[in-house]
């Protein structure tokens, strides 16, 4: 996933790479999405640029550049993802295969 100059108004799950610069995560979510994981990175998190996640914390496998803004929570770099990538493309991969 590669997004630049946006933002995504609530969670952002990536499997795999993020790149991302002058972008922001959960903006829209208010004060209730500082107590969740808003924005979880199972590959690499590439900062390009500066951004921030609004609301919440953020867990990634791997950082490259400098961590962004958390105002309201933490980050998290490698262990356990909060999110079984592995699982959920299992699962929509035998969904989509059942709907023809």
């Amino acid at each position: 996933f590669t997004s630049s100059n946006t933002e995504t108004n609530g969670r952002l799950a990536v499997g795999g790479t993020a790149t991302l610069a002058n972008y922001g995560v959960g903006a829209s979510l208010g004060a209730a999405g500082n107590a969740l994981t808003n924005l979880v990175v199972g590959g690499t998190l590439v900062n390009a640029n500066a951004w921030q996640v609004f609301h919440g914390s953020a867990h990634v496998g791997a950082l490259v550049g400098p961590a962004p803004t958390i105002p309201n929570g933490s980050l998290t770099i490698g262990g356990p993802s909060p999110v079984d990538f592995a699982a959920q493309a299992a699962y929509y991969q035998a969904l989509a295969a059942g709907l023809g």
